[in-house]
């Protein structure tokens, strides 16, 4: 807790003169010496080997909670991808990710492939039957689905949009919704929001798991291949598996991974679980956009807890979400968006940027889209999070 949420004054010289690795060992070997249960899960967690990045599917028991749990992972250098409440994945690892060629080269009863898997789930679209939540994802990421060829479909090839204009005298909203990183939130079209007719009516961000390139490929590619203008895919937290940044023994290794796996599938925002990170993790998060000019930058924070961080340099963006606060995580849609419409109200300065992440299980994309209608003011703008990150170094450039 005192090198994730601890006082800044107190983490900024800890992680400095870099006596955070000294107390996060401590801090595991107390925790083993309290429980025999973490002792046996320390050691195990400590073999686990990888390639690449070790990586753990799971999530913690009704004993536990999730930072505790979290917590323990990352500070034995390991990622998670949270499979609770999951379908069962085994079926997808003999299944290739679809191609833009092939996809056009097939039919299904009359219609492309494409035209019959993925336009089901556009816009506009019924919520309900064989493409509803329940049912899952038919069609491009069973068994059947299967495809040769190279050339996967890629966010950016799918969504991205000319470069915005700065506007001087306006605000700029985004919105993002929570939980992505979940394999739950991936079967169930990120809780039924994906299906949604509000979906592309509205500049909205969808967090996903960037690990499904490689153990759900046609999965992912489900979402790509439906994603409309309005729609922006983003790295759930804190890039490809979930991770607390500032506890992670090696987190210059896993930033690379998770470039590389963004840069394969497009993708060119990431969001972090912490709003504000001290400097030293900054620097290391900072390699992100080295590894690759494709890279924004990042939305950060699943809520603020001590401070909001604004930092804009020519090759990197770390913007914390100004809302929720921590204690406004699960308040209804309705106040959370008063909540907004107050922050809106109360800003004086032009061009102003309004980050929001919203907590899926309280707020969906429909809501969205009704709070944009009942916007008044021309100057304000709900845009993508690309777009976000894209004016605010527009506007950092100017001044």
């Amino acid at each position: 807790m005192l090198l994730t949420f601890g006082p800044p004054a107190l983490r900024e010289p800890i992680f400095a003169l870099r006596l955070d690795a000294p107390i996060r060992k401590f801090a595991l070997h107390w925790m083993g010496k309290r429980s025999q249960e973490v002792k046996i899960s320390n050691r195990i967690q400590r073999k686990v080997r990888s390639e690449t990045y070790p990586t753990i599917f799971g999530w913690h028991t009704k004993r536990d909670d999730e930072l505790s749990f979290m917590s323990q992972l990352s500070a034995n250098g390991l990622r998670l991808v949270p499979a609770h409440l999951a379908g069962n994945f085994s079926f997808h690892s003999r299944v290739e990710p679809l191609n833009e060629k092939t996809i056009k080269g097939l039919s299904f009863k009359g219609k492309s492939l494409k035209e019959e898997s993925f336009g089901a789930g556009s816009p506009g679209a019924e919520s309900s039957g064989a493409n509803s939540p329940e049912a899952g994802f038919p069609g491009a990421d069973s068994p059947g689905a299967e495809s040769s060829g190279s050339g996967s479909l890629r966010a950016s090839k799918t969504t991205i949009r000319p470069s915005p204009s700065l506007d001087k005298k306006a605000i700029y909203l985004t919105f993002t919704l929570s939980d992505g990183d979940q394999l739950m939130m991936m079967h169930t079209g990120e809780l039924g929001n994906w299906y949604s007719s509000a979906r592309g009516k509205v500049a909205f961000n969808w967090e996903v798991q960037p690990l499904l390139s490689e153990i759900a490929p046609a999965l992912l590619e489900r979402y790509l291949g439906q994603a409309s203008e309005e729609d922006c895919i983003i790295a759930g937290p804190s890039g490809a598996g979930y991770v607390i940044p500032p506890l992670v023994p090696d987190l210059p290794a896993y930033i690379k991974e998770t470039a590389r796996i963004c840069n394969d599938i497009g993708i060119r925002v990431v969001t972090s679980y912490i709003a504000d990170p001290c400097r030293r993790v900054l620097r290391q998060l900072q390699q992100l956009q080295r590894h690759s000019g494709d890279l924004l930058g990042y939305l950060a924070g699943y809520a603020v807890i001590k401070r909001i961080l604004r930092v804009c340099r020519n090759d990197f963006i770390f913007f914390s979400n100004q809302i929720p606060k921590v204690d406004e995580i699960a308040l209804p849609a309705e106040q959370l968006l008063e909540k907004v419409r107050t922050m809106i109200a109360g800003t004086s300065d032009r061009p102003a940027f309004i980050a929001v992440h919203l907590f899926a299980y309280r707020t969906t994309i429909a809501d969205v889209a009704e709070f944009a209608q009942k916007i008044a003011d021309p100057n304000v703008h709900i845009v993508r999070a690309d777009e976000f990150l894209t004016l605010l170094a527009m506007n950092e450039n100017l001044k």
